[in-house]
């Protein structure tokens, strides 16, 4: 996305921060408006209403201003485009390599470029998405369950058998660990 507005239309739709301001001086009464978003930006009403109104003129002699004087006005601090502003269309430059690897990969599954990079982007968004929510699930058990290991082992038919009791509830889970070589243990939970 660009940083700096391209139109004025653009510019007087854009919400940027007001400060109002109550005035009053030598028997004028009123308020002014500015923004710290905008330098330069300083209004004067007799009512807050009339203030506003003059902001939407203000901002106009300001773009004009700037273009004259080719300076930018950048977005409201925070501002986002919404998906009214996304075109769906991208160019990028990849290595060579993943330029072939997307390319074998269409031509196994009989897709185009095109919907091929959609595809990886995808998978790879719903694994990601996949991933965090699997760390969250494992870091509430962890937080919510503490199991206290009892020594009854019983080595039966080379796999091995711990009880895990939970301090909270005193039910007793039975996880099977199957032996693989060099003392490391796969582990699931029966029971």
């Amino acid at each position: 996305m660009n940083k700096y507005v391209e139109s004025l239309e653009e510019f007087l739709k854009l919400d940027y921060k007001l400060v109002i301001t109550p005035f009053e001086e030598e028997g004028e009464k009123g308020f002014i408006v500015s923004s710290p978003e905008i330098n330069g930006l300083e209004v004067f009403g007799v009512t807050i209403d009339e203030a506003l109104k003059e902001v939407n003129e203000a901002k106009q002699a300001l773009f004009y201003l700037q273009q004259d004087k080719g300076e930018k006005i950048a977005y409201p601090k925070g501002y986002e485009t919404n998906d009214e502003n996304l075109s769906g269309r991208m160019t990028i430059r990849v290595p060579k390599m993943l330029h072939k690897r997307i390319k074998d990969y269409s031509n196994v599954n009989g897709t185009s470029l095109n919907t091929s990079i959609i595809q990886l982007l995808n998978d790879g968004f719903n694994y990601n998405e996949t991933n965090i929510l699997r760390e969250n699930i494992i870091e509430t058990l962890n937080n919510k369950l503490s199991f206290n290991i009892e020594y009854n082992m019983v080595e039966s038919s080379r796999n091995v058998y711990t009880l895990f009791k939970n301090e909270e509830t005193n039910l007793i889970k039975e996880p099977k660990f199957h032996y693989v070589e060099n003392f490391s243990y796969k582990h699931s939970f029966e029971g």
